[in-house]
Order: structure tokens, then C-alpha cells, then sequence
């Protein structure tokens, strides 16, 4: 009996070690990225978001925007997503975004994708378990007016 309690302990020492690296990916930190007197920018990278209705696991970098101030700000930009270097959103008015902060509030995308914003402040980077024909290379805010 004794042995068995070894084994399950190390089995679950080893299912642990295995299992922490990606909650460690999923738990990572929001990193600033713009500062402006009246918002912060933040991202956090290689957020992994499965979608099991689909079956896919897709890898995102995620995008927070902060207001703080005491009025609403209104932030606008262009998505410019960089895959093999080379822009594949630069020429497509359908990644010019404005989102709307209340005041002294946060707004961020997550892995739900619920809400209109979240396709506004997520980047896809690549699929976890396809094929990928063209490899990310970096996303950009161009056009960034913030008011």
C-alpha cells in the first residue's frame, strides 16, 4: 500500500510539472506598452485560448486599455498585424478600431471573446495544433489618437 501512495505522489508531482508551464502561459502579466497622460496601454503575449467547440487552440497576444481619468476617453487606432514581415492589416480599413473607456475604468480582451471589444484588443498569433502558413512577427497601433 505504501508504494501506491508513492506512485500516485509522483505521477501527481509529474502531471504538475507538465500542467504548470501553461498556467503559467495563461497567468502571465500585462506588460505596458503605450503611456499617455490619459490611458495606459497594456499587452500580455502568447496567451493560448482553446476553443473546444472547434477543436483548435489559437495563441493570442491580448491588449488592456486603462483609463485614468475621471471622463470617458475614446481611444482609436489601426490593427497593423505583422505575419512573415509583412503587414496583412495595413490596407484593410476593417482594423481601424475607436473603443470608449468610462471613466477611471479598464477595458481588456480575454479568451471569451463575448464582446464586441475583444476581437478589438486581441491579435492572433498562430494555431497551437495546425498548420500555419505564415509565422507572426509583430502587431503594431498605428493611427493611435487617444481624446
Amino acid at each position: 500500500m505504501n508504494n501506491f501512495f508513492k506512485t500516485l505522489s509522483a505521477f501527481a508531482g509529474f502531471t504538475l510539472v507538465l500542467a504548470f508551464p501553461l498556467t503559467l502561459t495563461a497567468q502571465s502579466s500585462w506588460n505596458l506598452v503605450h503611456g499617455h497622460a490619459k490611458v495606459d496601454i497594456f499587452e500580455k503575449t502568447d496567451v493560448v485560448c482553446p476553443n473546444t467547440a472547434a477543436g483548435l487552440d489559437l495563441q493570442y497576444t491580448l491588449l488592456k486599455i486603462v483609463n485614468k481619468t475621471a471622463q470617458p476617453v475614446s481611444v482609436s487606432y489601426r490593427l497593423a498585424c505583422f505575419y512573415d514581415n509583412q503587414c496583412r492589416t495595413c490596407s484593410n480599413s476593417e482594423y481601424d478600431f475607436s473603443i470608449t473607456i468610462p471613466a477611471g475604468q479598464t477595458i481588456e480582451a480575454d479568451c471569451n471573446f463575448q464582446r464586441p471589444e475583444d476581437g478589438k484588443l486581441s491579435v492572433f498569433q498562430k494555431y497551437m495544433n495546425q498548420v500555419n502558413y505564415s509565422d507572426y512577427t509583430r502587431y503594431e497601433l498605428q493611427n493611435l489618437v487617444i481624446q
